[in-house]
């Protein structure tokens, strides 16, 4: 991304327009995604969480995958 001046004088990155998102209709299918959840704990007080998931998994499940 470049940098552009902005009419407050503040210099940010260029932000492209986000894709439109497509429409698709309920079919009533289960989605059935593994998932991994990840916590890291420190003197009994969890310090960090991840959640990790295929997300090209879930495409494919609901037939949106890019080609």
């Amino acid at each position: 991304m470049r940098p552009v001046a902005h009419a407050d004088g503040a210099v940010r990155p260029e932000v492209s327009p986000r894709r439109k998102r497509r429409e698709m209709s309920a079919t009533g299918k289960a989605l059935v995604l593994p998932y991994a959840a990840l916590y890291t704990v420190r003197d009994g007080l969890i310090v960090s969480a991840g959640n990790y998931w295929d997300g090209l998994e879930a495409l494919d499940q609901l037939r949106q995958t890019p080609t």
